[in-house]
């Protein structure tokens, strides 16, 4: 059992992680930082081809909104699988943060160029940017008869 003062606490957009002084927490920041650049760059390639889809046939605004959904499940399932794979344990803490930091940051820089809130939208799109972030963490670590993905 350790003294609480060998303890400090990394706080990451609400999220709390309790780490001890011998444990790396710059890897877990490095590793979500490479892994949100993953994602952003998945995001833009996914959002340039559905820009040409959408200009080349009329895609009405169900389906743009389908297609912004896709992108947001596929860049935040690349950015949990990134981030895990450079910090090569701890999926769930892993995938948890990548997604959560990663969608945040997302959300803010929407909310600045659009003046949007909070809306049930905002609430769906969390759960599907974390999930897919947790999902493919645990999936980066996954190894036969091995149980490290929490």
């Amino acid at each position: 059992y350790r003294n609480i003062t060998d303890r400090r606490s990394v706080f990451i957009y609400g999220t709390v992680f309790f780490m001890s002084k011998n444990n790396n927490s710059h890897l877990l920041i490095k590793s979500v930082a490479f892994g949100m650049l993953a994602g952003y760059l998945i995001a833009a390639v996914l959002m340039s081809i559905a820009a040409l889809v959408m200009t080349a046939s009329d895609i009405g605004d169900g389906g743009a909104k389908a297609m912004s959904l896709a992108a947001l499940a596929l860049s935040s399932f690349v950015c949990g699988f990134v981030s895990t794979k450079l910090l090569g344990s701890k999926a769930f803490v892993s995938g948890l943060t990548a997604g959560m930091v990663y969608y945040l940051s997302l959300a803010v820089i929407s909310a600045i160029v659009t003046g949007g809130g909070f809306t049930k939208m905002f609430f769906i799109k969390l759960v599907i940017a974390l999930t897919m972030s947790i999902t493919a963490a645990i999936l980066a670590t996954f190894k036969k008869n091995e149980k490290n993905w929490i």
